[in-house]
């Protein structure tokens, strides 16, 4: 949840609506992507940030949510009612046309091109980069025309200056799909 000081309203990010508050039932306006980058990839093409720090500690040695990634439960025992997916799955889940839609990173690590509607619906390339940390972003890319056979990191590279980007989240199936019934799971 997310809190808007201005209107005192709440929004939910999975389900893109103030649940509470003045603009409750408003949905939240996509704003410009951005994305999810390790540290030393961050400081490879900024190399002029500087860090805040807290009380000068500005990195913890170890991962405080490792015991939570390696164990099976969902944060406050979450279950869905949709058993498509363990709960615990790792996706990236966006709207396109009023719908929902979530792809599994398994599916879309190395890339992956899927039809959103049927062979007569718009194709979207999805990457993931093999063996992505879960923190990484899963990139979508709408495309206007054919790859022309290329796969891979190839047809990435290919498409990601030119083709419109897919606003998504990468998030849990269990953190989805309960705000989002009936997503449509990709491929």
């Amino acid at each position: 949840m997310m809190r808007d000081k201005e209107t005192n309203s709440w929004w939910s990010i999975m389900s893109a609506k103030a649940v509470d508050g003045d603009m409750k039932g408003a949905l939240l306006q996509e704003t410009s992507l951005g994305e999810k980058v390790q540290w030393a990839e961050w400081v490879r093409r900024h190399p002029d940030t500087q860090v805040l720090s807290v009380k000068g500690v500005t990195h913890e040695k170890e991962n405080p949510y490792q015991e939570y990634f390696d164990s099976g439960d969902t944060f406050r025992s979450i279950m869905p009612d949709d058993n498509r997916l363990p709960p615990k799955t790792p996706i990236f889940a966006f709207r396109h046309d009023g719908k929902t839609f979530a792809i599994p990173h398994s599916v879309i690590e190395g890339g992956q091109t899927v039809n959103l509607a049927g062979s007569s619906g718009p194709e979207v390339f999805f990457w993931r980069k093999p063996g992505a940390d879960l923190f990484d972003t899963s990139h979508g890319f709408r495309l206007e025309e054919s790859l022309d056979g290329a796969e891979g990191l190839q047809a990435y590279e290919a498409v990601r200056e030119t083709a419109d980007r897919v606003i998504g989240i990468d998030t849990y199936w269990y953190n989805w799909v309960p705000q989002n019934p009936g997503t449509r799971l990709l491929p």
